[in-house]
């Protein structure tokens, strides 16, 4: 199993147990989302985790696929859904790859809280480009760690706690180099919130321009 995997297997029950570290800020990201979402929208979230954002937002569409690369966070996620009732959700272990490989479409992609933990986030972003038609949304909230201290200073000893398995993979930018990458991928940011808490995150709403 990749080394990766096995950090999110590992913790995934602690997770699923871990409080949302401020509930204003996740309700606002929330209620953002479903302003753009609508009941006949195909969505998928890729790097959902535990399923619990996918949970709140399956009711607002008429589809949502959510996946993980961790099989431990779907499984924990499929419980969550058993437990909700909630039927039009359907949570797989897999990648956006997977989804584009695969031939499908969807009006809106979510990537939450994903982007930075993967080292080609740039291939990410040109990925859920062609996963989505003329006017398709990109939503992601995106932790931009190289624009702020401390944390741009966790760039220097991240491959030292990855190697002591601390932390995941990191992917380390600044929030114009983001956005400017997102411009260029063929898309128009439509919404931009930076939370005055949490000033690494990067929360964009995107419009798909063309094919």
């Amino acid at each position: 199993m990749h080394s990766t995997e096995t950090f999110w297997n590992k913790i995934a029950p602690k997770y699923a147990k871990s409080a949302v570290p401020n509930e204003q800020v996740y309700s606002r990201k929330l209620k953002i989302t479903q302003d753009y979402l609508k009941p006949d929208m195909r969505v998928l979230e890729f790097g959902c985790g535990t399923g619990t954002t996918a949970l709140h937002h399956a009711p607002f569409v008429k589809e949502y696929i959510a996946t993980d690369i961790a099989r431990e966070m779907i499984r924990i996620a499929e419980q969550k859904r058993t437990d909700s009732g909630i039927a039009n959700v359907k949570f797989s272990v897999g990648t956006i790859k997977n989804s584009l490989e695969q031939g499908e479409r969807f009006d809106a992609v979510l990537g939450l809280n994903v982007l930075h933990l993967l080292p080609d986030w740039r291939a990410q972003i040109a990925t859920v480009y062609r996963l989505l038609p003329a006017d398709g949304l990109f939503i992601t909230s995106t932790a931009c760690m190289k624009d702020k201290l401390p944390w741009s200073w966790l760039r220097f000893v991240a491959p030292l706690l990855r190697m002591l398995r601390l932390v995941p993979a990191l992917a380390f930018f600044k929030k114009r180099e983001f956005r400017d990458c997102i411009v260029q991928a063929g898309f128009e940011v439509v919404h931009d919130w930076t939370p005055e808490s949490s000033p690494i995150t990067s929360f964009l709403v995107c419009r798909k321009i063309a094919d």
